[in-house]
């Protein structure tokens, strides 16, 4: 199966829409409001003329560019790209501010690629597998992480102050999520009768409207992000900070996990990281002040995130996230059929 896998990618076609894949990926990714399941989905209509195989690779390369790609304005301009990358904005941007992108962009790319990597071989050794573990979660379960990822908002505290801060930010996150219609009975909530709440505030907007605006009211009050210029005189090539391997592994760990559970997704994954890797450091009260800890963390859990979300996808055909539905659906129109890993179907 390996052999067959690695084979098939050999071919020059296959590299050839891997890469175009990956740039386009980075690109949309870089492009705040424009997301990966948007990409893909505009990717679909191009892969009728495709071959079932070199359209998913061509999928898939957008998929796991845009995870990478979204965290070069994070990094630079504390604007994410996409929603995965706000994890990475809380630590990339304090160390542009340093002077020091170069360096947070360098372990970014790295942590993406090894997290990226790792998932692709779980999701070759291990998938049916970890699906069957995947189907085993149910609403208990998804309830257990949901307290998770409440209580990370108060493990993320220094202080007494910073952790009344984190709990009025989390209860405006529960109420910004309460308006829309609730899905289990169906009752509107607090929508003003405005068709546009109906399915609640959407994510991407908010955000670009949390991080963006503020950026540019901020911008044009300092006129510069740098806070010392001068440290920006020369252009260094800075080392790889050391001890960042174990972060960057358990990155990858839980944003496959996380990646593996249908309904979640990137973001999760990588505000999950970070917090895993914010317990773990030794170094907590640099976390917020330009940590590459933080960055390596949380970028290999959003990729980590990719490989994970294709497991239940190809393998049960049950997305596990909304990139992958849209990717599962370029397999359908091409003819192919997920439990075979999208290769072409022989029958119905």
């Amino acid at each position: 199966m390996i052999v067959e896998s690695l084979s098939a990618l050999a071919n020059p076609y296959s590299l050839l829409a891997v890469f175009i894949g990956t740039v386009s990926g980075v690109l949309v990714g870089g492009m705040p409001g424009l997301t990966a399941t948007m990409a893909v989905a505009l990717l679909i209509p191009v892969t009728f003329a495709l071959e079932p195989l070199t359209g998913l690779l061509l999928m898939g390369g957008v998929y796991c560019g845009a995870m990478y790609g979204g965290s070069i304005p994070a990094i630079l301009l504390r604007t994410p790209g996409t929603p995965a990358a706000v994890a990475t904005a809380m630590e990339g941007y304090p160390m542009t501010q340093k002077g020091k992108g170069g360096l947070a962009l360098k372990v970014s790319v790295i942590s993406s690629f090894v997290g990226g990597t790792f998932s692709a071989f779980v999701l070759l050794l291990v998938a049916p597998i970890l699906a069957k573990f995947a189907l085993s979660f149910g609403p208990p379960e998804y309830f257990l992480l949901a307290l998770v990822g409440l209580a990370g908002i108060v493990s993320m505290a220094d202080d007494q102050s910073s952790l009344v801060k984190a709990l009025i930010s989390g209860l405006i996150g529960l109420i910004l999520a309460v308006v829309g219609t609730d899905p289990m009975s169906g009752m509107l909530r607090y929508t003003m009768n405005n068709p546009d709440l109906f399915d609640g505030i959407a994510f991407m907007p908010a955000l670009i409207g949390l991080f963006s605006i503020s950026q540019m009211l901020e911008l044009t009050g300092s006129g510069s992000i740098v806070a010392d210029t001068s440290v920006i005189t020369k252009i260094k090539r800075e080392p790889m900070p050391k001890g960042l391997g174990k972060y960057i592994g358990t990155g990858s760990l839980v944003g496959t996990i996380v990646g593996i559970l249908p309904g979640e997704g990137a973001t999760i994954a990588a505000f999950l990281s970070y917090n895993v890797a914010r317990q773990r450091s030794k170094n907590k009260e640099l976390f917020g002040k330009g940590n590459p800890e933080g960055i390596a963390a949380a970028e290999a859990g959003n990729n980590g995130c990719v490989g994970g979300s294709l497991i239940p996808t190809l393998t049960l055909g049950i997305p596990g996230n909304s990139v992958a539905a849209a990717l599962l659906g370029g397999c359908w129109s091409t003819g192919s059929s997920p439990d075979r890993s999208c290769s072409p179907s022989t029958g119905s």
